[in-house]
């Protein structure tokens, strides 16, 4: 994606009162951007409460068909008068989305609550958000050492997070139903072969970090 920025996935032209931001609308949106793919490198998704994990899945595989990298999700906020409980079941369903996009990022709002300024009660929540997108993968596609964090800063590569102990790729492959054929008997060598590539390009990385 060299050279190509990210953009996030947005209805222009919404047709009257229908509901959006389904399924329809995202492949729809896809297509589209596919004009400007010369550019478009990756994609964030935001609105997706409207659609299942399945949906995402099949949203996800066709982004990547397209050539687009679906790299993060802008998750909703809620209004004033919202309850805590109701925050985090709809921040459940959009780290399941997440995941299933294959998405490595989920962007969260705090919950617009009363008092506004409550930092212990603020540092509980972004735990408990933390601990939603642990469950489905997005923290494993670092910790197998997939989707390595890394800055680039002028010119010299620095590694921001190192795993004390790098956990197998299929851990985080197993989660993912768009994964689910590589667990198929006769295909155990698809997941030694991404195990393969991501060894290799970890020790690579390293070697750019520390040299």
């Amino acid at each position: 994606m060299k050279n190509k920025i990210g953009c996030n996935t947005i209805l222009t032209n919404p047709a009257g009162d229908e509901v959006l931001y389904t399924i329809a609308d995202y492949e729809r949106l896809l297509k589209e951007y596919t004009i400007y793919s010369e550019w478009i490198g990756a994609l964030e998704f935001s609105h997706v409460t409207r659609i299942t994990p399945r949906e995402a899945e099949v949203i996800g595989q066709r982004a990547r068909e397209y050539g687009f990298d679906t790299w993060s999700i802008h998750s909703e906020h809620f209004n004033v008068g919202d309850t805590l409980d109701s925050y985090l079941e709809i921040q459940k369903h959009e780290a399941e989305v997440c995941a299933a996009l294959g998405c490595q990022v989920m962007v969260c709002h705090l919950p617009n609550l009363r008092p506004y300024v409550d930092f212990a009660r603020d540092v509980e929540v972004i735990g408990r958000v933390a601990e939603l997108t642990r469950r489905n993968g997005v923290r494993l596609a670092v910790e197998t050492c997939v989707w390595p964090l890394f800055e680039v800063i002028d010119g010299v590569w620095h590694l921001s997070y190192q795993p004390k102990q790098k956990r197998p790729v299929e851990e985080y492959l197993r989660l993912q139903g768009r994964f689910r054929h590589m667990f198929k008997p006769g295909n155990e060598w698809m997941i030694e072969e991404a195990q393969r590539n991501v060894d290799e390009n970890w020790e690579k990385l390293l070697a750019k970090c520390q040299g």
